[in-house]
């Protein structure tokens, strides 16, 4: 009497006994999961019901027979058992390679996704404890248009060197009704983000019970609202800022070519010390001359952090980031020095994670108060005063 199958596993393999040391360690590589690219899914529960559940098919990249898909009068026979050759796959995506699109399922190809996928379970299963990352998000109106931060993409750019420690992100944004022309805009939203940093972020990080040793953190807002947030997380905290990068659309820092990346930042300081101190920060667009234009006749002692030719798009590599940090801390330096006790006037164009960065460099007690101005309809407006302690 024949034994009667009873899983899915089983069931693919009637033409081959696959070794369950072999169907173990497949297992073990694909981490319980699809191993067609883009799918995922898990293959030991019912997604619906939650119950365990073998919901896997063994398939074989070339076919155990020399007349099954993608089969070899030579291969066939020698890599019928072999782990090099078989993939832990669903029922959809084992019907799509061995019935419904063979041709466009070649050996190679298949071979590419087992490879790939099964390098991304390793990175991610050898991760440990301190390769936890705390995602952080904080969003807000920009013009009337709210940022939407999508935790998949943010896991994914953390990964591989780090992995979420929860399940969702750490949001320390406000739905607010307003943007930068109505007058209740600044205040409120400065007041919720630093309430939210405190109660969500700094009090974890002082108590005993939890464990934040590191943050991961991702935010799109006005420029005047990431340097507060970057103030009230200061360079003190183990925090990576990331960068939202247009082209390619994606979170995720560049790998530079041959690990070269140049210093475009240029530093012009006043040839005097007298007047108003201001420094503009020109990176994403050529705004000094429009800032010159502001200030009108009034006396003024301006630093401008600048490149050659200003543009959107420019921040891709984590190196550059750490540039512009070693130049602004250069800044505070000279103007502490040249104006102690004064009040700096700030206005900027830059990627988001360089706005961050400013406040997390500026330190309390020490340098001078910053008054934050926002460009809106080509204006220049006050927006928030950030005053030492």
């Amino acid at each position: 009497m024949t034994k009667k199958k009873n899983s899915k596993t089983e069931e693919s393999e009637s033409r081959i006994a696959i070794p369950e040391k072999t169907k173990c360690l497949l297992w073990a590589q694909a981490g319980g999961r699809c191993e067609y690219e883009g799918c995922n899914k898990i293959l030991y529960r019912d997604l619906l019901t939650q119950t365990p559940e073998n919901n896997a098919y063994i398939a074989h990249i070339i076919a155990a027979s020399p007349n099954g898909p993608r089969g070899d009068k030579v291969l066939s026979k020698q890599l019928a058992k072999d782990i090099s050759n078989i993939m832990l796959m669903c029922a959809t995506h084992h019907r799509l390679i061995d019935k419904e699109q063979v041709d466009e399922h070649p050996v190679e190809r298949l071979r590419q996704m087992k490879a790939k996928h099964e390098q991304r379970i390793e990175r991610q299963t050898s991760l440990s404890e301190e390769k936890r990352s705390l995602i952080v998000t904080y969003g807000a109106n920009i013009a009337r248009f709210s940022p939407s931060l999508n935790y998949i993409l943010l896991k994914n750019a953390i990964a591989p060197t780090h992995y979420p420690s929860e399940e969702r992100a750490i949001d320390l944004g406000l739905k607010s009704e307003y943007d930068e022309k109505d007058t209740l805009y600044w205040q409120t939203e400065a007041d919720t983000l630093e309430r939210n940093v405190r109660f969500k972020i700094s009090d974890r990080i002082k108590s005993r019970d939890e464990k934040v040793s590191h943050i991961s953190l991702f935010a799109l807002a006005p420029m005047p609202l990431l340097v507060k947030l970057g103030t009230l997380l200061p360079d003190m905290y183990n925090i990576e800022v990331y960068q939202k990068i247009r082209e390619p659309n994606s979170w995720l820092w560049q790998e530079p070519l041959r690990g070269i990346v140049d210093n475009p930042f240029i530093l012009n300081t006043p040839s005097k010390h007298t007047g108003k101190a201001v420094l503009v920060i020109a990176l994403s667009a050529p705004i000094t001359e429009r800032i010159k234009k502001f200030y009108n006749n009034e006396e003024i002692c301006m630093w401008e952090i600048t490149m050659d030719s200003p543009q959107l798009d420019f921040l891709k590599y984590r190196k550059q980031l750490e540039y512009f940090r070693d130049m602004v801390r250069d800044v505070f330096k000279d103007i502490k020095q040249n104006y102690p006790n004064h009040e700096l006037h700030v206005h900027m164009a830059v990627p988001n994670s360089c706005a961050i960065e400013f406040g997390r460099v500026w330190m309390h007690k020490v340098d001078a108060d910053l008054v934050l101005y926002d460009t809106f309809n080509d204006k220049e407006n006050e927006a928030i005063t950030i005053k030492h302690s």
